[in-house]
């Protein structure tokens, strides 16, 4: 083929060039400077093109590369501003438009349909929910992303037990799926974030408690014209949205993509591996550095041996990072908020996906080379005469390829390196012409995204014009004329019923006297208020708090709320409040303590280190000891009166009791009272609230000493409290059993079934309050235990803690 293209023109040019260079190398064979002459212009020419060849690939390739990874990082960052921007939409407009109605007119079922509304329409969100500042909450979610529906709500919307229910398709509740016992919103991280901030924020990133995923929340604090905080609002959105999102696209054949936070915990990532790890029946976030994913940990440290830290990254930064042997194209974004997010998204792409077809096109092209010039060598020795012209057209052919003309030569069609180069370079094309087409959709998308928020702001409004609230319409003669559906779902009576009873059929007996002066009332103001006991169609009643107000003579417009457990438990929450200010001022009073005794700790340690006097030193250890010892007491005495309700976890009892033993070892030692602890083999952990159980056996413990105290005044070799723990059976499940057994007074058959009664106590009224056995059958009964006592008279008492070993707790 190379001969057919050279003319008789090019044939004299090539001979005049070789009788030229037969004169000026006298005494050189010509067979030996035909050989030389070609190995060095093979070499040369093949050298010069094949490198130029690659580090023109190359470049283009990291261009290529740098380009793919800017528009992948711009497509995660407009996504997460997208994802993170709905919870916060959400709470602004729940803000709006709880702004616009009072709570307790607007009532607690259209507050739950209000936020099951958005849940259902929102499907990015996992959880949006209310939080009051007496500590109930209202919350609308879904189990997990596509997950059914379900509703939770604390009683009254204040502190206490909260109710877990299914939703059905229509929105309405299902069976109770759940309940978790004295709940306080007001300890959750995201209220308590919301009112450091003061305005809307993030929380931290945190782990489901069944490890499944990992969310965030948007909190909103609400306040009044007062500056009273009225509502905590939130919205929670689960992690691994991210995760899908990434995974979606595409990073060449091995690269990937990952997202951490400014501490190095991973937030999301395009790999599989987990970003959690469970640790002690818990899960913990992973750091980047940490991954399962070798490219992700390998990324992540040579980031931080490169950077110094991953949080002095600054809005950009990209580089070549050498990691092990191979060449990665690292790009890192940051991505923050206007509400606390600060989150680093990190491309990276190894350099081999790019120039795998140019490494492998080298290595053929230098055996294709090294052939070619022993077959070269060995037809110049042998056929010099035959081979001069093929010799002269090659060496034309290889100036040509030296000045980037390609020139096709014998059996050129069979070179394979030219033709992968070629079909690498247009999937190349393919791929980037992917990309930008993936883009295009990627706007379309959002474009679709901004029509449907457009819309769902107006179904919102909806919602919140046509909410149910209990409202009554009467005229001046006291019948109802018009009533909502909230009015009958509050009353257990139809619309007609309702119609046809009037006010007086609805008023419960014992109000039918009062009602009357309310009615004149309204009819002579135009405006009232109160509360009145009303009659349910089942017969039962229900106290409501009413607003009312004349729109004209004829007609009267009532709103109702329902206030009766608000009635059964104010006396409760007051007792509350009361102890929640005891556990307060412990936990003053443990800190008073601790910031001396750390300046006591930190002079003995340089007393120690200082001195020379090996007694002086010993001395020193001693003082440092001793302090250790009452830090130790001091983190109890604040571990014992820090609030950690509403959660239950799996504890080992053993280490319950010897974190209680020092918090009354000081009350005991005066006493001359000591203590045997008996712990049975193969004793499981018990599904518990640590501190209350604490607490529990802090009062235990205290009541055994005062009875061995009566009974022996002074000192006695009897006065021995025993601590036992063994596992027994209970209906088939596996309990663990704590007794605490002394040797005191006792008591008479009579008084033991009353001590657990309130304000019962065998000791004088001026020392105790009767209390004690009270708040622990309280306690062990919430932790889902049962408590015992036997005792006899002059012979002594044992009390039995009974605790399960498992548990399903929940946290928000």
């Amino acid at each position: 083929m190379l001969y057919s293209r050279v003319n008789s023109r090019d044939e004299k040019a090539m001979k005049t060039q070789v009788r030229k260079r037969k004169r000026t190398m006298p005494g050189i064979r010509l067979q030996d400077a035909v050989v030389i002459a070609l190995v060095i212009l093979l070499i040369t020419s093949i050298g010069i093109a094949s490198t130029l060849w690659y580090w023109n690939g190359r470049r283009a390739v990291g261009e290529s590369a740098r380009r793919l990874q800017t528009e992948i990082g711009l497509r995660i960052e407009d996504h997460i501003r997208r994802f993170l921007a709905v919870p916060q939409e959400i709470n602004t407009a729940n803000a709006a438009a709880l702004g616009l109605v009072d709570l307790e007119q607007f009532g607690m079922d259209s507050l739950e349909s209000l936020l099951l509304s958005q849940i259902a329409i929102f499907d990015s969100v996992s959880s949006i929910y209310v939080g009051s500042p007496e500590g109930g909450l209202v919350d609308a979610g879904r189990e997990g992303t596509g997950g059914p529906l379900y509703v939770i709500e604390t009683e009254e919307f204040r502190r206490g037990a909260f109710n877990k229910y299914s939703v059905d398709s229509e929105g309405h509740r299902g069976e109770l799926l759940q309940t978790v016992p004295d709940f306080d919103a007001r300890t959750r991280p995201w209220f308590q974030a919301a009112l450091e901030a003061g305005t809307a924020t993030w929380s931290d990133i945190y782990v489901l408690f069944s490890g499944q995923d990992m969310a965030i929340a948007a909190s909103r604090p609400i306040y009044d014209s007062s500056g009273d905080l009225v509502f905590v609002l939130s919205s929670d959105i689960f992690l691994s949205q991210i995760d899908d999102f990434m995974r979606a696209l595409e990073y060449g054949t091995t690269g990937l993509g990952f997202i951490v936070d400014r501490a190095g915990y991973l937030v999301a990532s395009s790999d599989d591996a987990p970003h959690l790890v469970a640790s002690n029946g818990s899960f913990d976030r992973i750091l980047a550095t940490d991954s399962a994913s070798s490219l992700i940990s390998q990324t992540a440290q040579s980031l931080q041996e490169t950077l110094g830290r991953v949080d002095a990254t600054e809005q950009e930064w990209e580089d070549i990072l050498l990691i092990g042997r191979d060449r990665f194209f690292v790009q890192v974004h940051a991505i923050e908020d206007a509400y606390g997010i600060d989150w680093l998204s990190v491309i990276v792409i190894p350099e081999a996906d790019f120039l795998g077809s140019i490494i492998v096109s080298s290595r053929i092209t230098l055996v294709f080379l090294a052939i070619a010039l022993a077959i070269v060598i060995a037809a110049g020795i042998l056929f010099v005469k035959r081979i001069t012209r093929p010799l002269e057209n090659l060496t034309l052919a290889a100036q040509s390829m030296g000045e980037g003309e390609f020139v096709p030569i014998p059996h050129s069609r069979r070179i394979r390196e030219i033709r992968a180069l070629s079909n690498s370079f247009e999937e190349m094309g393919l791929k980037l012409g992917l990309s930008m087409a993936s883009l295009q959709n990627e706007v379309d998308e959002r474009t679709r995204a901004q029509q449907t928020l457009q819309e769902s702001e107006t179904r919102l409004r909806m919602v919140i014009e046509r909410s149910p609230v209990a409202i009554f319409v009467s005229n001046a003669a006291a019948q109802y004329v018009d009533v909502n559906p909230a009015a009958c779902k509050m009353t257990g009576y139809s619309r007609d019923e309702l119609l046809k009873i009037g006010i007086r059929g609805l008023i419960g007996e014992e109000e039918r006297e009062a009602d009357p002066s309310l009615f004149d009332h309204l009819k002579k103001t135009g405006v009232a208020s109160g509360e009145i006991r009303l009659r349910k169609r089942d017969g039962s009643e229900l106290w409501v708090i009413i607003e009312a107000v004349a729109l004209s003579p004829d007609r009267l417009v009532a709103f109702c709320a329902d206030i009766t457990r608000r009635r059964q438990t104010e006396d409760s929450l007051r007792h509350q409040q009361k102890m929640e200010s005891l556990g307060t001022m412990a936990s003053g009073v443990a800190h008073e303590i601790n910031n001396p005794l750390m300046g006591m700790m930190s002079y003995s340690e340089l007393l120690e280190a200082r001195m020379s006097d090996p007694d002086a030193k010993e001395y020193a250890r001693n003082i440092l000891r001793e302090g250790e010892r009452i830090a130790h007491i001091i983190r109890n005495l604040l571990s014992f009166a820090r609030e950690e309700k509403g959660s239950r976890h799996l504890a080992d009892i053993q280490g319950i009791i010897a974190d209680s033993l020092p918090l009354v070892h000081n009350a005991l030692l005066r006493s001359h009272v000591s203590v045997q602890e008996d712990y049975g083999n193969d004793v499981p952990e018990v599904a518990c609230s640590r501190q209350q159980i604490q607490q529990v056996i802090v009062n235990l413990l205290m009541n055994a000493r005062d009875a061995l105290d009566i009974k022996y005044p002074q000192y006695d070799e009897n006065k021995i409290i025993r601590i036992t723990v063994r596992a027994i059976e209970k209906d088939g499940a596996t309990w663990v059993r704590t007794s605490i057994v002394d040797h005191g007074m006792g008591m008479k058959n009579d008084q033991v079934a009353l001590a657990f009664d309130p304000f019962f106590t065998t000791r004088p009224r001026n020392e105790r309050t009767g209390l004690g056995l009270t708040i622990s059958f309280g306690i062990v009964r919430e932790n889902g235990g049962e408590i015992s006592i036997e005792s006899e008279e002059g012979e002594g008492t044992t009390v039995h803690v009974d605790l399960p070993t498992s548990s399903d707790p929940t946290a928000i």
